[in-house]
């Protein structure tokens, strides 16, 4: 039976939040360092400037592994900034078969990389119609108050998932 061993090595504190940055390490593997590489993580460089990690970053640009084999993807604080209505927006604009699918943010988006063009196809009126709430599995219908309102969720087709005993979705 292996012994799982966590160290967390606070670098500095954060005084806008009150986070503490710090690197993890399990068994002597630099968690950071390893997720950085595969390209599973971003390395935020408004808060840490270690070489290590924005070389990391640039070697799995470089080789598309991970999140930057996506067309165009989006840092998560920027993400933040918007706000759940334009986050909203920008799944409503970008949906096309009822699945939420990595378009890359609108023009009006900062962006890591440089944009890409939009993707092809007519949107779906009817994908938008209904709301899948991933948790339950429960479909919603744009009357429902729980369409577009769940923690988890996409826009759906007419036959995903059970329909919401309230609107009949």
């Amino acid at each position: 039976m292996a012994i799982s061993i966590t160290v967390y090595v606070p670098l500095c504190r954060n005084t806008q939040y009150g986070r503490t940055i710090g690197r993890d390490f399990v068994n002597g593997r630099d968690i950071n360092a390893s997720l950085v590489r595969e390209g599973l993580a971003w390395h935020y460089k408004e808060y840490s400037d270690e070489e290590l990690l924005a070389s990391l970053e640039t070697e799995a640009r470089t080789k598309h592994v991970g999140l930057w084999s996506e067309r165009n993807p989006f840092p998560p604080w920027e993400w933040r900034r918007w706000g759940s209505s334009k986050q909203r927006d920008w799944f409503e604009q970008n949906n096309t078969s009822g699945e939420q699918q990595a378009r890359g943010p609108p023009e009006s988006a900062p962006s890591a990389t440089a944009p890409l063009p939009a993707a092809e196809g007519p949107t779906q009126s009817k994908a938008k119609s209904y709301w899948l709430n991933t948790k339950s599995i429960v479909r919603h219908r744009s009357s429902c108050r729980w369409f577009n309102n769940t923690a988890k969720g996409r826009f759906c087709g007419p036959n995903d998932g059970h329909a919401c005993g309230q609107c009949g979705g």
